[in-house]
């Protein structure tokens, strides 16, 4: 998005959010948005109320990002094992 004072959310996006699961946002969803200088940000609580119940899977252990990580994998580890 860049520094761009036109930026704006315009694309579908999933979203993977520790300790809840993957759900479904997009911009004609009218969820409040925040520009910041490089990004456009979302409160996590936002996207959990106002996802789609047919467009989230929930209960899937993400765990959340390490303050200190040890280790080379991510999340995206954890989401795929199961299947």
């Amino acid at each position: 998005m860049g520094q761009s004072k036109g930026a704006k959310w315009e694309e579908p996006t999933i979203f993977i959010i520790a300790n809840h699961g993957i759900f479904y946002a997009d911009h004609y969803m009218d969820l409040s948005t925040n520009k910041t200088n490089d990004a456009i940000t979302i409160k996590t609580e936002e996207i959990i109320r106002n996802s789609p119940r047919e467009f989230r899977i929930e209960g899937i252990k993400i765990p959340v990002k390490p303050k200190n990580p040890q280790s080379a994998e991510t999340p995206a580890v954890d989401v795929s094992n199961p299947y």
